[in-house]
């Protein structure tokens, strides 16, 4: 009974996943292999954008992309393995969410299957309390609801068998462990960067080990050299986004945001709080780095209090070394649950030994936290996941699908979307509906933030935020970094309209200027209220439409209520 608890904890907890509906990333994966969405390929499904102005630039000019978007962007990612999973899905399951989510959970089980076999040639003691917490680990959650980062578990579970493998190659030197192991880290690194995190162990059992054996490291050197030469080769990488730092590209923007990245992740975990609350309350940022400054010396105490063995303290050192590792490469994004997949092996291992000394030694303050933050917290994570997946669902579809068939052929201005999602995926969504794609579809607007619109003559009006600066979210520095400003009376043409911008503070727009280049009539405006994108005029001349701060789509599913109906005054 006891060998099956992990994988019984992991099926109970991400059954929610079953119901889970494709989401954000999936439509636009889906929407390019059904040849609606053409700014990549169907074997470049993690290419979001290439960085090659020349071929990205149209889809600024037409849109989906919004105006500020950096026309060198990239966002681009080697996942030839995960690509494939992905057509597979198509072929066998269709449109089927359910049957894509079985097939993550099968890839859930492997690696599960991976960490309890290390665990417990490792750490027999601590195996099953150590197996129980990394099924739990909530990191794993979003990679198996949410099938576009399905790679972390593919990138897991060839990653831990590679260890597995290397460590029998290790121990006994035999060839066939040799090649398990390599062709394990080879569909590892083909899957996802998450591998290099994976492939951290290795090292660490060296730096961390008195029977170092430096030769044991050189496959994992020669391989994660060939990866970084064949990433560079083929153009992947990231530029031009602050979401996405390129550390060999980057390096100092990649060193100034590392440290407080690496201290909130570390906090968050420790406590079991959430780290998506760096996006969700970006107020609190500083509260999850103090969590981790705090952690620091609250686990030195506890592992000095724990009394392993030599041995067990000599395996529990390079798997929280391997861990630390793991992490590093995860800090070129901002900090959320999910980076931590590939350390929550050597992290789950640490709190499990911790765990299973306390409870033979009694210590009742030990068992309290560690029972919080690894069993409860994680649970109500994995439980609330399902409903935000299903609110933007239902958010999305309702925005760009109720009571119209997504504005097919018509050419429309969002003045503002405070909310991400319908704004960037709605066209998607419409897509995978049946609906014609709009002609052009201009986003002016993404920021948490009332607007003012001002109508100044026929064919030019004036878009002001009530308070704060364009590209000064998360979801809107994804398309542009603060390191590249804009200036007074920088021009942006668009298919049929032009944005000039107006005042700025710090490189950030406050407002901007549209003339318009064909009739009004040609155009279709459009508002976020919070529920739907609702059709609005344009202000006569000399009068100002107030635009009110719109909840988001979670804030409506926990009750916000969509402003009311909108008039135009003049000023």
């Amino acid at each position: 009974m006891k060998r099956w608890l992990p994988f019984a904890v992991l099926l109970v907890v991400s059954a929610p996943a079953l119901v889970t509906p494709f989401c954000l990333d999936d439509w636009v994966q889906r929407a390019v292999l059904s040849n609606a969405f053409t700014h990549t390929g169907p074997w470049a499904l993690f290419t979001f954008a290439d960085g090659d102005p020349g071929h990205f630039a149209p889809f600024i000019f037409r849109g989906p992309f919004p105006w500020f978007t950096l026309p060198e962007l990239k966002i681009a990612f080697l996942r030839p393995l995960s690509t494939f999973f992905l057509h597979v899905d198509v072929w066998a399951f269709g449109d089927s969410a359910l049957g894509a989510h079985v097939h993550s959970l099968v890839w859930a089980v492997a690696m599960v299957a991976a960490a309890r076999r290390l665990y417990g040639a490792l750490l027999p003691k601590a195996a099953l309390i150590a197996s129980v917490l990394f099924a739990l680990d909530d990191s794993h959650a979003m990679a198996i609801m949410w099938v576009a980062n399905r790679n972390a578990l593919h990138a897991g579970v060839f990653g831990l068998w590679g260890v597995v493998a290397h460590l029998a190659w290790r121990e006994h030197g035999r060839r066939r462990h040799l090649i398990a192991a390599v062709g394990c880290f080879v569909l590892a690194l083909a899957s996802a960067e998450a591998a290099v995190g994976v492939l951290a162990y290795v090292v660490a059992r060296e730096l961390a080990a008195k029977d170092r054996h430096w030769k044991a490291v050189v496959p994992v050197v020669v391989l994660v050299g060939l990866y970084a030469v064949a990433y560079r080769v083929l153009g992947m990488g990231a530029y031009g986004s602050a979401t996405y730092l390129d550390p060999t590209r980057e390096p100092l923007a990649y060193l100034a945001e590392a440290p407080r990245r690496f201290l909130a992740l570390f906090g968050t975990w420790s406590t079991g709080v959430s780290a998506d609350g760096w996006l969700t309350f970006p107020h609190l940022r500083w509260a999850m780095v103090a969590l981790g400054v705090l952690a620091l010396p609250g686990w030195w105490w506890v592992w000095k209090k724990s009394a392993f063995d030599e041995k067990t303290n000599e395996t529990l050192r390079w798997l929280s070394l391997g861990a630390v590792l793991a992490v590093l490469p995860t800090l070129a994004t901002w900090p959320t649950d999910r980076l931590l997949l590939p350390a929550s092996f050597g992290a789950c291992a640490v709190a499990g030994a911790v765990l299973e000394r306390a409870w033979v030694h009694r210590r009742r303050v030990v068992i309290a936290w560690a029972s919080v933050a690894f069993l409860v917290l994680p649970v109500i994570t994995w439980g609330l996941l399902p409903t935000v997946f299903r609110a933007w669902d239902r958010g999305v579809r309702r925005a760009v699908l109720d009571g119209e068939r997504g504005f097919e052929h018509e050419r429309v201005v969002v003045l503002s979307s405070t909310d991400f999602a319908p704004a960037m995926y709605g066209t998607a969504v419409a897509a995978l509906q049946g609906c014609a794609l709009p002609t052009t579809w201009h986003v002016l607007s993404m920021s948490p933030s009332a607007v003012s619109v001002t109508r100044t003559d026929a064919t030019h009006f004036e878009l002001e935020l009530a308070e704060g600066r364009m590209i000064d979210s998360i979801f809107e520095e994804n398309f542009r970094a603060t390191r590249f400003p804009f200036a007074t009376g920088d021009v942006v043409p668009l298919e049929g309209l032009k944005v000039v911008v107006g005042r700025v503070e710090g490189g950030h727009p406050v407002s901007i200027a549209v003339e318009l280049e064909r009739p009004v009539a040609d155009f279709t405006f459009v508002w976020f209220d919070g529920e739907r994108f609702t059709r609005v005029q344009l202000p006569a001349p000399g009068q100002v439409l107030e635009l009110p701060r719109a909840p988001m789509i979670a804030e409506v599913a926990m009750g916000a209520k969509a402003p009311g109906r909108l008039t135009a005054s003049t000023r």
